[in-house]
C-alpha cells in the first residue's frame, strides 16, 4: 500500500471509529455527551463497559496515527501494527463482523 493510501485508510478508519462511537452513545439517551468530543465519547463507552479491550493508550495511539497520516509520515509497518487493535475495538462497538445478509444487494454497472 502506498504511503498516501495508508494515510487515506487511517483517516477513513478513524472516521468510522468516531461514527461507531457516536452511534453507540446515542443508544443511551440519558446524559449523552457532546458527540463532537471524541475523547468524551470514548470515556463514556469505557465507563459503560462497551469498550473494554481498547485502552486509553490505544486511543491516543490511534489519534497520533491520524496526525501522522495527515502529515504523510506513516509507514506500512505502523499501519499494520494498528490494524489488529482497530479490528478489536470495532468488534466491541458492534460494527464488525459485517453480516452478509445485512448488506445491500450488489448492483451491476455496465458501461
Amino acid at each position: 500500500m502506498k504511503r498516501h493510501n495508508v494515510a487515506d485508510a487511517i483517516a477513513a478508519f478513524y472516521d468510522a471509529f468516531v461514527s461507531a462511537m457516536q452511534s453507540r452513545v446515542l443508544e443511551y439517551k440519558q446524559e449523552t455527551p457532546d458527540l463532537d468530543d471524541e475523547r468524551r465519547l470514548f470515556d463514556t463507552l469505557r465507563e459503560k463497559n462497551i469498550i473494554t479491550k481498547f485502552e486509553v493508550e490505544d486511543f491516543r495511539k490511534l489519534q497520533q496515527l491520524l496526525e501522522m497520516a495527515f502529515s504523510q509520515s506513516i509507514s506500512q509497518e505502523e499501519f499494520s501494527s494498528f490494524s489488529n487493535q482497530y479490528e478489536t475495538v470495532m468488534y466491541e462497538l458492534g460494527v464488525l463482523p459485517i453480516k452478509e445478509d445485512e448488506l445491500p444487494d450488489e448492483q451491476s454497472v455496465t458501461l
